[in-house]
């Protein structure tokens, strides 16, 4: 019952807060999902569930691929939030769960295109918002780890050492691949400039 009484306050101050939730609140919201309290986890989704889509169809290049592995991520959050370590950021756990789960995601779609070489491969849907510009260049040209370095950098703002958690790489691999994906984008912007000239 005092769970009960707990769990309401909560929800009532989370609610009015949630416009400018810090990573403060968080602490809050997911201690109270803990306990299963369903009000405090959607605001936790609805905070990360934009830029947890936005790192999968980086990956995936698909809409549908990218807004079913983000439902996927939330409810295996979800399940896993009862031994959730309190000490960990929430943001950049639920980070690295969706790389690995996109990669995974991309290897059997790499190993199922070469069970089916001999049928042709069905090509991608155009998606009017897939074009990203990081620095002027075309993120859906890249390799998917250079991908995924300028997003987790310039559009999640991670420090080197929160995106060598997320990627599970060491910090000079995780600067190497940074400095690759600016050149790759340079280069791209310097053969637009030529082709326009």
């Amino acid at each position: 019952m005092n769970n009960d009484r707990h769990s309401s306050q909560f929800t009532q101050i989370s609610l009015v807060s949630y416009p400018s939730l810090s990573a403060q609140d968080d602490v809050l919201l997911i201690n109270a999902s803990q306990h299963r309290n369903q009000e405090a986890f959607a605001l936790l989704v609805r905070k990360y569930q934009r830029p947890i889509f936005t790192l999968a169809l980086h990956i995936l290049q698909n809409d549908e691929e990218a807004d079913s592995i983000t439902q996927e991520m939330f409810l295996t959050a979800w399940k896993a939030l009862p031994s959730f370590p309190k000490d960990a950021p929430f943001s950049l756990w639920l980070s690295r769960l969706t790389y690995q789960r996109c990669m995974q995601q991309r290897k059997q779609q790499t190993s199922e295109k070469r069970g089916h070489a001999t049928q042709p491969a069905v090509p991608r849907r155009e998606r009017q918002h897939q074009q990203t510009m990081v620095a002027g260049g075309d993120l859906s040209r890249l390799p998917t780890i250079a991908r995924v370095v300028l997003i987790l950098r310039y559009l999640q703002e991670l420090t080197y050492e929160e995106m060598a958690l997320v990627l599970t790489l060491p910090v000079h691999t995780i600067k190497g691949h940074l400095f690759g994906a600016r050149n790759l984008l340079k280069e791209q912007g310097q053969a637009r400039q030529q082709g326009e000239d």
